[in-house]
C-alpha cells in the first residue's frame, strides 16, 4: 500500500488516504473586483485569501474504509472534514495572515523583502498530528529577554516564547512536541513577522534547517464533493475493483475554523 501525504477526517484524528495516484490538482480562487475612476486610474481589490480545491483520484486497490470515510464526509455525517497536505505541512502550515502583517514597522526576513510586524495579539490554533515533533520560528526586533508571545500544548499552561540574545532582526525557534494534536500559539509583542511552524519529516529531522517559507494554511476543513466511482476490472469471481475521484473544497480560515 503506497502512502500519499494526505490525510483526512476530524480535527483530532485525521486518517492516512493510501493508493492517492500521481497528479493530484490543486486550484485556487482568489475573488477580486476592478474599479476604474474617471481619471482613468485603475484599483483592484482583492480578498485576503485564496480559497484551494484539491481533484484527488483514488487507485482501484484502495482500502474500503478511506471511500467510505470520504462518502460520509460527502453525506454530511461527519461533524467536521480536515485535509492535512503532509508537503505543506512541512513547509509552513500557518495560514498565511499568521505569518506577517500589513501594517506597523518592517521586520527584515532573510531572503525576502521586509515584512510588516504581526498585529497584537495574535491568536491561533493549528491542529496536528500526535507524536510528532515541530518546529516555530520567526524572526523579532525585540529586545533580548523579552516576552514574544506563549505556546500551549496537550492543555497545559502556557509557555512563553523569549526574544533570543543579540539586536536588530534576528530569528528565534521554539520546539513543540505535543501529545494531544492541537497546538495553540499566541504573539503578544508588536515586533514579530515571519512566523512559519513546519512539522518534522521524522523524529526529529527536519525537512530544512530554518529560515521563512510562505504559508500554506494546513490542514484546513473541507467541504467533499460525493465521490465519483470507474469500475476498472470484473473478475469472474468476487466483487469488481474501481478508482475514485472525489473533490475537495477549502471553507473557513486554518487556524480560526
Amino acid at each position: 500500500m503506497t502512502t500519499s501525504g494526505f490525510r483526512f477526517g476530524s480535527a483530532s484524528n485525521m486518517i492516512a488516504l493510501p493508493e492517492v495516484q500521481a497528479g493530484v490538482s490543486v486550484s485556487s480562487e482568489r475573488p477580486s473586483r476592478d474599479i476604474v475612476m474617471l481619471s482613468g486610474s485603475r484599483y483592484v481589490q482583492t480578498a485576503k485569501r485564496a480559497a484551494r480545491t484539491w481533484e484527488v483520484a483514488l487507485s482501484p486497490w484502495s482500502p474500503p474504509s478511506v471511500v467510505g470515510t470520504l462518502t460520509v464526509a460527502a453525506q454530511g455525517l461527519l461533524d467536521e472534514a480536515w485535509l492535512l497536505d503532509e508537503a505543506g505541512a512541512r513547509a509552513n502550515m500557518l495560514a498565511p495572515e499568521f505569518t506577517a502583517g500589513v501594517v506597523g514597522e518592517w521586520v527584515q526576513v532573510s531572503g525576502y523583502p521586509d515584512f510588516k510586524e504581526l498585529p497584537t495579539p495574535t491568536a491561533f490554533t493549528v491542529y496536528c498530528r500526535s507524536g510528532v515533533r515541530y518546529r516555530l520560528t520567526g524572526v523579532t526586533k525585540a529586545a533580548a529577554g523579552a516576552v514574544l508571545g506563549t505556546t500551549r500544548t496537550d492543555y497545559g499552561s502556557p509557555v512563553n516564547i523569549v526574544a533570543p540574545a543579540g539586536t536588530g532582526a534576528r530569528p528565534f525557534t521554539v520546539s513543540l512536541a505535543p501529545t494531544y494534536p492541537q497546538v495553540e500559539i499566541a504573539i503578544t509583542s508588536g515586533l514579530v513577522a515571519g512566523l512559519r511552524l513546519a512539522q518534522a519529516v521524522s523524529g526529529t529531522t527536519f525537512a530544512d534547517t530554518g529560515g521563512f517559507l510562505p504559508g500554506q494554511g494546513t490542514p484546513c476543513r473541507v467541504q467533499v464533493v460525493d465521490p465519483a466511482r470507474v469500475l476498472q476490472m470484473l473478475p469472474l469471481l468476487g466483487h469488481g475493483l474501481s478508482d475514485y475521484t472525489v473533490t475537495l473544497r477549502e471553507v473557513g480560515i486554518p487556524g480560526v475554523a
